[in-house]
């Protein structure tokens, strides 16, 4: 790999709560794609059942169309609810991440958070986690959605380590640091004849 990973160098050092409290969904910044997710949610989880979602939207987010959008579909309880500022704060306390097939679920599963991929109908998904079997499918329907969500908050802690344990070995391998080698690629004109130095 040729240069520093520079949005992910947070990964190497984000404190994670041990006692975790709630599901956090990631609300993408396609209206249609957080439309499609919120459906799924809702249909899944109609009721309360001690589980408590925490709704984050994308920071760029037109929320006059969400708020529309909640008039007309309201979420079902106090048990869901939507929350603003920054992705980092929420996930330190997330027991695991709903999201949509993208670049945010790759930043959850480095961090060893369990995440959930929710697959879209309407559209392709973008998904850079499909090179990594072992994560599990991307779920389509509510019903799939709702027993994956279960198994997880009934798993062992042993059974949970996998997603730690994966990070570690994935950030290894797909993460570069900031060094004066992996900056020289920008910095230094005469790199392209240099031989490249995986990090």
């Amino acid at each position: 790999r040729i240069g520093p990973s520079l949005r992910y160098q947070y990964l190497s050092y984000t404190p994670l709560e041990e006692n975790k409290n709630y599901v956090l969904v990631l609300l993408p910044f396609d209206f249609s794609a957080t439309t499609e997710l919120l459906f799924k949610l809702m249909h899944a989880f109609p009721e309360e059942e001690g589980i408590h979602f925490y709704l984050k939207l994308h920071p760029m987010m037109n929320r006059a169309e969400l708020n529309s959008l909640l008039e007309k579909h309201p979420l079902p309880g106090s048990y869901m609810i939507v929350v603003q500022g920054e992705m980092l704060d929420w996930l330190a306390e997330a027991i695991c991440v709903i999201s949509t097939a993208s670049v945010a679920a790759m930043e959850v599963a480095l961090l060893g958070i369990p995440i959930i991929r929710i697959g879209r109908d309407l559209d392709f998904n973008l998904d850079p986690l499909a090179w990594f079997s072992e994560l599990g499918d991307v779920v389509y329907g509510h019903e799939a959605l709702r027993d994956v969500v279960r198994q997880i908050l009934l798993a062992s802690p042993d059974n949970l380590i996998r997603w730690k344990l994966w990070s570690k070995k994935i950030k290894k391998e797909t993460l570069s640091p900031i060094n004066d080698e992996t900056i020289d690629v920008f910095v230094n004109r005469d790199y392209q004849n240099k031989d490249c130095v995986t990090v």
